[in-house]
């Protein structure tokens, strides 16, 4: 199967020629590639792409966000390295302001199951003095959609009463605010996800304020107000001498290292998790509709459910039950790229939150096929998940949050490559079905 080098012929190939115009002008083709999977050989569709960097990420200029922390150090790190920088800020700030407290670490104390906790999943993050600490860090972010800046702290479990204080860390551009929270400013409820996942805490800015510096000082305002009981502990530069200290540990650490080496100068390596998900996300519609080009396609699945346990809404477009229609099929893509595990010494994928049919309701399914979006090193590869591969629990919030998938490679093995290998031949004798191949 190949693509005419005259131009688009199709419907299908004229909306791939609009949606990823230089993608179409590198005459990209589609041939089959041997790949091998243990003894098994079979034909998976291969797109080779001459200019990728250049033909996705153009479509993708740099938001108002990216654009703000362009020369902050600390917008490098995303989810948990960026988390536990942030922790660090706390605490240091706490050793200064209070420099005769001690400062020690948790318990680690018990599951529910009655299991004993690990060493980073105690239920508060440290003891100040006789208090039980609760550290919680975001950067503050642009919505597009409401033309303002925010800044949102979750996974806060007021409700279970497990800490005494509450440090908010607020990163924005160029500064690290360190904030004492009263446990009732701003508090916003998860739906029926708060029970597992706990409150957030969320500020908004002026709506049609584009200016971060001005937004953080609203952010600030809005928490320190004489009807709240919050108190700011410090300011400090994101490019303080402490911070890039504890940043560059963090880069340091052999996970990140790892990822560094092998995915610089791949497309979307430098997007965060979420902005990476949302483009591959995208990259995977297309390539569903050249394969599937006598269906239609349309990305609002269930759109006019109604929902909600406590307040009843409509789902609207962007939280339907799976991602698009493909004729009468639901489809949900999920991506994940491969990480280092420290811990059990082995590159893995994790494909979190897939709401497979729950125990609680066995019949009832958010998506009739789930595809799986690897990003690699080498390139993305769309795997058809089937039966119950890779699947796990979450815990008690599986029924609500989800499952995850998650696929091990060799222990010990720290090329990605021959990790890859055994990741798809564990997929594949487990039933899942590789179907395409983007190669960087």
């Amino acid at each position: 199967m190949s693509v005419d080098s005259a131009g688009p012929s199709s419907w299908l190939e004229v909306m791939l020629a609009k949606q990823f115009p230089q993608l179409w002008q590198a005459k990209f083709c589609l041939r089959p590639l041997a790949t091998s999977f243990g003894c098994c050989r079979r034909q998976v569709l291969t797109l080779t792409v001459a200019q990728i960097p250049g033909s996705f990420e153009d479509e993708n200029p740099s938001s108002i966000t990216q654009t703000a922390y362009a020369e902050d150090p600390l917008f490098r790190l995303h989810c948990l390295r960026k988390g536990r920088v942030l922790q660090q800020v706390a605490r240091q700030t706490l050793a200064e302001v209070f420099p005769s407290v001690p400062l020690t670490e948790p318990p680690r104390g018990l599951c529910a199951n009655g299991s004993r906790r690990g060493n980073h999943t105690a239920e508060f993050d440290f003891r100040h003095g006789d208090r039980r600490v609760e550290c919680k860090g975001t950067s503050m972010a642009f919505c597009s959609a409401h033309h303002r800046w925010f800044a949102d702290w979750s996974g806060i479990k007021f409700k279970q009463a497990i800490f005494d204080d509450l440090f908010l860390v607020l990163h924005s551009p160029g500064w690290v605010d360190v904030v004492r929270h009263d446990g009732a400013a701003a508090v916003a409820e998860a739906g029926v996800r708060t029970a597992f996942v706990g409150q957030s805490v969320r500020v908004y800015a002026a709506r049609g304020c584009s200016d971060a510096r001005e937004a953080r000082q609203v952010i600030l305002r809005k928490l320190l107000t004489s009807s709240h009981a919050c108190e700011q502990l410090a300011t400090r530069r994101s490019d303080s001498g402490y911070i890039a200290e504890v940043v560059s540990q963090e880069l340091g650490r052999e996970s990140c290292r790892l990822s560094t080496k092998w995915y610089t100068g791949i497309p979307f390596a430098g997007c965060s998790p979420s902005s990476r998900g949302l483009r591959l996300q995208k990259l995977a519609f297309a390539i569903d509709q050249l394969c599937h080009p006598g269906c239609r396609f349309h990305t609002e699945v269930d759109s006019l459910e109604i929902v909600g346990a406590l307040r009843q809404q409509r789902r609207g477009a962007h939280r339907g039950s799976a991602d698009w229609w493909r004729g009468n099929v639901r489809v949900e893509f999920k991506s994940s790229s491969l990480s280092w595990d420290v811990h059990r010494r082995r590159w893995r994928a994790h494909f979190a939150r897939v709401k497979f049919p729950s125990q609680v309701r066995p019949c009832t399914a958010s998506f009739d096929e789930l595809l799986l979006g690897l990003y690699t090193p080498l390139g993305l590869y769309l795997v058809q998940h089937a039966g119950v591969a890779g699947q796990s629990r979450a815990g008690r919030g599986t029924d609500t949050l989800g499952h995850s998938v998650m696929v091990y490679g060799p222990t010990d093995e720290k090329c990605p490559e021959a990790a890859l290998v055994v990741v798809l031949a564990k997929l594949q004798q487990s039933g899942c079905k590789l179907l395409v191949f983007v190669k960087w």
